[in-house]
């Protein structure tokens, strides 16, 4: 499980806030989602996708296992007076809404290849999935100019497009789909703040003069560093009308 630290949440809040991500994967969502419905983000971490879909539905449940990161979403809808979502604290796959939902969202959160029954017990309509292409893309934040790429294990269990796509085919069900490669760069405040975020994601750790050439052209008119950095995936929708009936009786993995 991901654990929020307050150190996680101020920079996924310093990111979040300064950049178009979520606006633009809510964007893609609400294509498939109509207006006016009545949806549930499972997993929804700090709830910035949800945020940005609530305004379009006539409800929205958020829940997730964390009370760091429902703490402060909750706290976000009491600041932006976001009245029709509301917060669960709990394990999603443990929760069951009073009556089905016309949709469940998924944001870089496991269930498609192994819980789909499940999730369609929550949801009558769709399920939607926003996840990565790939696990093996080492790009992020411009690391490749400093180091080789290097494998990421602390991904190996995350589900991708490359490895969900061979299931549904292998399964027989529809799907639409829609990729993306939008900017979720980060904002820090100093070289000690950015030795400190390598440190925690990456388990890295660079010499100075490899350091300096690396922020020398992220350094800011104002003070600290952006590190650039684009985020590509996809949305992936699917149908419980086109799903084969043995899916949706069949028992999660």
């Amino acid at each position: 499980m991901f654990h929020w630290t307050q150190q996680k949440i101020d920079w996924y809040q310093q990111a979040a806030e300064h950049c178009g991500y979520h606006h633009g994967v809510a964007g893609l969502v609400r294509r498939y989602l109509p207006d006016g419905s009545a949806a549930a983000d499972l997993g929804c971490g700090l709830g910035y996708l949800s945020m940005e879909l609530a305004p379009h539905l006539s409800r929205l449940t958020c829940v997730d296992i964390s009370p760091e990161a429902t703490a402060f979403l909750s706290a976000q809808c009491r600041r932006r007076r976001i009245g029709n979502l509301s917060v669960v604290c709990g394990d999603w796959t443990q929760w069951q809404p009073d009556e089905p939902v016309d949709a469940v969202v998924l944001s870089f959160v496991n269930g498609v290849i192994h819980q789909l029954p499940l999730l369609f017990q929550k949801s009558r309509d769709l399920v939607i999935s926003v996840m990565a292409l790939s696990n093996s893309d080492n790009s992020s934040y411009g690391l490749d100019d400093l180091l080789p790429p290097r494998p990421r294990p602390q991904y190996r269990l995350r589900e991708c497009w490359e490895d969900v796509a061979p299931v549904l085919e292998a399964r027989g069900i529809p799907y639409e789909r829609t990729e993306f490669a939008l900017p979720f760069g980060q904002w820090l405040a100093d070289r000690d703040e950015v030795r400190a975020f390598f440190r925690h994601y990456y388990s890295l750790e660079f010499p100075e003069q490899r350091l300096e050439e690396y922020l020398a052209p992220r350094r800011q008119p104002g003070g600290g560093y952006y590190l650039d950095n684009t985020k590509r995936g996809c949305v992936v929708a699917i149908r419980r009308s086109r799903v084969p009936r043995e899916v949706l009786e069949g028992e999660n993995d």
